[in-house]
C-alpha cells in the first residue's frame, strides 16, 4: 500500500465516521465511486475504530469493579471471575463471533 492510497483510505474513514452509524456503509460506496478495494479497507478500518472504542468504553466497567457476567469487552462476553490478587482480577469470557459482510 502507498503512502497516497493509506491517506486516503484515512481521510475516507474518517468522513465516514462523521455519518449516522446507519449512513456508513452507503456514504463509503459513494465516496468510494466503484473501487471495491478502498471501500473494503475502508469499511475494515471503521469496523475496527468501533471494537477498540467498545473495548475501551466497556474497559472503564472493569476498573470501577462492575464487571458481571454478561458484560461485554470488545468481542469478549465475561462469563464468571476466576480469581483476584494484589495485581488485579482475573475473569473468564468467551469470544463473541461476529459475522461481517463482505
Amino acid at each position: 500500500m502507498t503512502r497516497e492510497e493509506w491517506r486516503r483510505i484515512k481521510r475516507v474513514s474518517m468522513a465516514a465516521l462523521e455519518q449516522p452509524e446507519a449512513d456508513r456503509p452507503a456514504y463509503v460506496s459513494r465516496v468510494c465511486d466503484g473501487d471495491t478495494s478502498l471501500a473494503r479497507e475502508v469499511l475494515s478500518l471503521i469496523d475496527s475504530v468501533e471494537r477498540a472504542s467498545d473495548l475501551f468504553e466497556n474497559a472503564s466497567l472493569a476498573a470501577r469493579g462492575s464487571l458481571t457476567p454478561g458484560v461485554q469487552l470488545g468481542p469478549y462476553e465475561e462469563l464468571g471471575p476466576i480469581g483476584a490478587g494484589s495485581m488485579g482480577e482475573v475473569y473468564r469470557a468467551q469470544q463473541i463471533v461476529r459475522s461481517h459482510p463482505e
